[in-house]
Formats: C-alpha cells, sequence, structure tokens
C-alpha cells in the first residue's frame, strides 16, 4: 500500500471523471487511467503526516466507498469536495484545474477544462526494478596537442565511472551523475539543461516532464498502442535518442526482458529506479559516438533539437548493425483545419495557432535547428542507403471535435499539451531569439490557451509521421 501514490489515485479519478464528461460515459477505462497518469509522490508533503487519510483514499478511489461520488456524478456538485481535497492532498501548482468558465452548444463547463498536472513515472521499487547511477558524459577541454583532458569526478553511486557501456567518444569522458556537474540551468522562470546549453530551447522541469509523459502515451496510442512499428527481435540491442523523462526505454524494457537498452538525453531527468536491462546517458548525440552498435534505433520528438538531421541519420544508418532498423517519429508542425467533408486546410496567418508555429519555425531557423523535419525523413534515409523504407501518416487532433472516443481523447490531451505547454514552447525562443516583449508573449500564449480550449468551428489537427527504414544485410 505503501508503494502507492496519492497523485496516482486522485489524479486518475479527475481523469476519469473528465474523459466522462467528454465521452459521455463512465470512466472511460479508469483502468488505464490510473496506469497511465502517474504524479510524482515526492511533491506531495502532506501524505507523510496523513497516511491514514491516504488509505481512505485509496480504499475509497478501489472499493467504490461513498467518501469519493461517482465519476458519473455532476461535477458541479463535486467542487467543494474536490477542492477541500486538493487543498488538503495536493497543496503544490501543477495539479491546479484550468477553469475559464467557457461553455458551449456541447455542454461543456469549466468543470472539463483543460487541467495543470505534474506526473512521472513511478519510482518503482519492485524486484523487476533496480536502483542505477545514471552515466554522464560531457565534452572535456581538448589541449593543443589533441588530447583530450579528463577531469575527475566522485561517482555518485561509487561505482567505476568507465562502466556506462555506452562507451567514450573521442572528447567526451565518461562519469557519474554528480552534483558538481552543472546540469541545469534557469531563466524565464523555468528550469533547463546545462550540458551543451542552447542545444535544446526547452524547459526540463517537473512541468515539462509532465507533458512529454502525456505526449509519451499519446504517440503510443495514436499508431495502435505500441511502442514502435518497426519489427524488432526481442533481444535486441536498442538506442532510444532523446529519451527525455526515459518512458519510452522502460517501458520497452520492461515489454522485452532479454533486450538492452540504452536511453540517452541532454537532460538527466530520468528516474532512478528502472529495469534491469534499461541505463541512461546523458550525452549530446550530435558529437562523435562510440563504436557500439545496435538492433534498433529509436528517434522520436525531436523536432528543434537537432542541428544537422542528415548528419544524424548518418550516424544512425553507421551504428545499426547490418539488418537492423531506425524508426523516427514526428509530427509535421504545420496545424490543420479539417473540414466535415475530411478536407485539409491550412490555417489563416491570423490564427493564434499558425503565429504561435510560425514564431517557432522562425526562431529554430535562426538557431540552425529546424523545426520541422519529419516530412525530409524518408528521403535522409533513402539517400544514405536505408532499404524497405515505410513512411506511415496517421492524424493527431487537437480539441474536443472528433466522434471516435479514442480520438476524442486524444485531441483533449492535445489541448491541454498546448495549454499547458506554451509557455515551455515560447519562453526562450520568442524571448531570446525572436526579441518579443515579455507582454506581447503572454498574449500570445493567452490567445492559444483560448483557441485550442474553445468551441469554434476549426476541427485542429496534425499529420504524425513514423519512418521505418531497415540497414542492408
Amino acid at each position: 500500500m505503501e508503494q502507492l501514490k496519492l497523485g496516482t489515485i486522485a489524479y486518475a479519478h479527475v481523469m476519469a471523471q473528465t474523459l466522462s464528461i467528454l465521452h459521455g460515459k463512465a470512466g472511460v477505462d479508469v483502468t488505464r487511467g490510473i496506469s497511465v497518469w502517474l504524479i510524482d509522490f515526492n511533491l506531495c508533503s502532506t501524505f507523510e503526516d496523513n497516511p491514514a487519510g491516504f488509505k481512505k483514499i485509496v480504499d475509497a478511489f478501489f472499493w467504490n466507498d461513498p467518501y469519493f461520488p461517482d465519476p458519473t456524478s455532476d461535477m458541479d456538485g463535486n467542487k467543494k469536495l474536490w477542492a477541500a481535497f486538493k487543498e488538503r492532498y495536493l497543496e503544490y501548482p501543477g495539479f491546479q484545474k484550468r477553469a475559464r468558465g467557457k461553455s458551449g452548444a456541447s455542454g461543456r463547463t469549466d468543470s472539463s477544462a483543460a487541467m495543470s498536472f505534474v506526473h512521472r513515472l513511478p519510482e518503482d521499487h519492485s524486484t523487476d526494478h533496480i536502483h542505477i547511477g545514471h552515466s554522464y558524459t560531457y565534452q572535456a577541454d581538448v589541449s593543443q596537442d589533441g588530447q583530450a583532458g579528463a577531469r575527475d569526478v566522485d561517482s555518485a553511486d561509487g561505482s567505476d565511472p568507465d562502466d556506462s557501456g555506452y562507451g567514450e567518444s573521442l572528447t567526451s569522458v565518461a562519469t557519474r551523475l554528480s552534483a558538481h556537474l552543472p546540469t541545469h540551468e534557469y531563466r524565464h522562470g523555468r528550469r533547463y539543461h546545462g550540458l551543451q546549453a542552447g542545444a535544446y530551447n526547452f524547459p526540463n522541469d517537473e512541468l515539462e516532464q509532465a507533458r512529454l509523459d502525456m505526449l509519451h502515451y499519446v504517440f503510443t496510442t495514436l499508431i495502435g498502442d505500441k511502442l514502435h512499428l518497426a519489427p524488432i527481435a526481442p533481444d535486441a540491442a536498442v538506442l532510444d535518442i532523446g529519451t527525455g523523462t526515459g518512458t519510452w526505454p522502460i517501458a520497452f524494457g520492461d515489454a522485452n526482458p532479454a533486450a538492452s537498452v540504452v536511453g540517452v538525453d541532454l537532460s538527466p531527468i530520468q528516474p532512478m529506479w528502472v529495469p534491469a536491462n534499461v541505463r541512461f546517458v546523458v550525452d549530446d548525440v550530435e558529437i562523435d559516438w562510440a563504436d557500439d552498435m545496435y538492433d534498433f534505433i529509436h528517434c522520436r520528438y525531436m523536432a528543434a533539437g537537432i542541428r544537422d538531421w542528415p548528419g544524424l541519420v548518418r550516424k544512425m544508418y553507421r551504428h545499426l548493425k547490418p539488418g537492423g532498423w531506425l524508426e523516427l517519429s514526428e509530427s509535421e508542425n504545420v496545424v490543420y483545419s479539417s473540414s466535415a467533408d475530411g478536407v485539409r486546410q491550412p490555417l489563416s496567418p491570423r490564427h493564434p495557432l499558425r503565429r504561435l508555429m510560425d514564431g517557432l519555425s522562425e526562431a529554430c531557423e535562426r538557431i540552425g535547428r529546424p523545426f520541422d523535419p519529419a516530412p525530409s525523413f524518408r528521403s535522409w534515409c533513402e539517400t544514405v542507403g536505408f532499404v524497405d523504407i515505410q513512411e506511415r501518416e496517421f492524424p493527431l487532433p487537437v480539441g474536443y471535435w472528433p466522434q471516435h472516443p479514442r480520438s476524442r481523447e486524444l485531441g483533449s490531451l492535445m489541448v491541454v499539451n498546448f495549454s499547458e505547454g506554451v509557455e515551455a514552447f515560447t519562453a526562450a525562443l520568442f524571448a531570446d531569439v525572436l526579441g518579443w516583449k515579455v507582454d506581447e508573449v503572454r498574449r500570445l500564449n493567452e490567445e492559444v490557451r483560448d483557441v485550442v480550449d474553445g468551441e469554434g468551428d476549426d476541427q485542429l489537427m496534425f499529420r504524425y509521421f513514423v519512418v521505418t527504414a531497415r540497414k542492408p544485410l
């Protein structure tokens, strides 16, 4: 019981209520909600003072105690209960409902407005997961004779700093994650990675981690509740590029215990308790790689994070074993309005979402990090010699307009993505790169929130691409 997290229970219940309103049926698979909407319990300090209250909440949720109202009941009538519950148990800003009092023809009220949340993978202490220290590689000082100057850093867990399994580049030194290393920087009220500062212009704090974990669910659901589409053997050696919070490699490692999985990212934000076959490396994938070879390389949601995409694809080709597979996944960063007859058209240049995406594209062009690589994935793979290339396209809705329950669920989560993520999108790129004033950025952010959470006629959507390609034998 102690390993259950109050945030898990509370957020799953709120999501069940919200989804029941959006879908018109009870709960929409509450069990899946519990497994997906995981809040980092470390933020809920009040649990330590009230374990009895926590147990009551757990019992009520799982055993249908009348302490909690039924998820299908009128949420407006439960506002007082939820206000008291949040005040007592969830005293942190990440779990605050965005309620702007909107309503429309569908009958949606502020109770179904997009919610802010903080969720992460649980620190699973079961026998299947082990505690690890993260391997940390960083650019070493290079002397005039071309030799990399190694810096001694104590291991965070007492282990050998050379046992990462990821290997050293000519200009990198593998060490263990240490408090002495500058891993973060702070600006615009958000936290950013410190390694290779400026290489990735989006935050890595708790709110952003929550958004990334949510998008993992969106993307895997979108492609058919799958982690990947490439045909991968269960004992494959796997590399996940841009691993973020580590959600994907942990899920892959759990599902494939015979595989070995490495996740690499610029930010040390991954859990410390992971499957025994998973490890994480903090490094920049655009520097030279070691000699390791892989059966499968997975790269997802890395737009605006890579300077030289063709060069990265060449690296991935070189480090795949003959017959190995590459999978690239990304949305085309153009928002369309889809009419009832299925005709897609780009948004008007005055539309807030169009202005957001155009501004992000301009800022990324200025810093030399392409914002829309997805349409070029196939041609880059063809150029370097991949075969059996398949490009699959999936419609990704934004809003409550889809009729199919699963699509409507994804659309509602994309509302949350923009409502709660727009600040992360614009904070650095619009202010630092485009030179916008703070009030201009805030005004655009609010316009984006209003339009994605509104009741307009626009049926907003993206195109999401998954490209799989095989290295010849």
